[in-house]
């Protein structure tokens, strides 16, 4: 007659070693580009991407990956609502906003009359 042959699955080894640059912990966030436009627009001053990812989340170091990030703002800079410096080696230093926000305007105002 027939003979069931039963396979058994094995899950692989668990690994031995990581990348140095590998990640321990949890990550729960999500990169916007409307999200990063808003931090840009409140500091016309211009940030540098590592201030951006600090931004969204505060838990961050420098030596996680900031590509998400830069791929989130490409877009804002493709439309012309984010400008950026760019240094002698040809990488990006920091971005700024094309319109200032009301908001951070009407504050500065704010503060130059109490502060005069």
């Amino acid at each position: 007659m027939y003979e069931f042959k039963f396979i058994m699955f094995t899950l692989p080894r668990p690994a031995k070693s990581f990348s140095i640059n590998t990640n321990s912990r949890d990550l729960d966030y999500q990169v916007s580009t409307k999200a990063i436009l808003q931090i840009i627009r409140n500091n016309p001053q211009g940030l540098t991407l590592t201030e951006i990812a600090k931004a969204i989340d505060p838990n961050w170091t420098s030596s996680n990956c900031k590509r998400m990030f830069k791929q989130a703002i490409d877009p804002l800079c493709l439309r012309d609502e984010v400008r950026f410096t760019v240094s002698k080696t040809g990488r990006r230093v920091k971005y700024f906003p094309v319109k200032v926000s009301k908001r951070w305007l009407f504050n500065e105002l704010v503060n130059q009359m109490l502060n005069a």
